[in-house]
C-alpha cells in the first residue's frame, strides 16, 4: 500500500496511526507481506510564497473594520461611550 501526503508532517502523522492499521490488514487479507509506504510529493501551488495578509493588522485596525463591517457594533459602542485612543 502506497500513501502519498504532502508534506513530512503529514507523513509523521500517517505513521504514527498507521502501524495498528497495517497489522489489522495482515490479518483481514491474509497477507504477512503487506507494507505501507509513504512517499511525499509537495505540490508545486504548496511551494509558492504566500500571499501577504492585506486585511488589518493591529488592534486598532481591527477594530475599526469590525466597526465599519458591522453597523450593530458601531451603535453598541457609541451606547457605551466607547472610543478609540486616536478618537478623544
Amino acid at each position: 500500500i502506497t500513501l502519498i501526503v504532502p508534506s513530512t508532517l503529514a507523513e509523521s502523522t500517517v505513521r504514527d496511526v498507521t502501524a495498528d492499521l497495517v497489522a489489522y490488514f495482515r490479518t483481514y487479507f491474509n497477507r504477512r507481506d503487506l507494507a505501507l509506504s509513504i512517499r511525499v510529493e509537495k505540490r508545486a501551488d504548496a511551494e509558492a510564497p504566500a500571499a501577504t495578509r492585506s486585511g488589518p493588522v493591529t488592534d486598532k485596525e481591527k477594530l475599526l473594520h469590525m466597526q465599519q463591517s458591522n453597523e450593530a457594533l458601531k451603535t453598541l459602542w457609541e451606547r457605551l461611550g466607547l472610543s478609540l485612543e486616536t478618537d478623544a
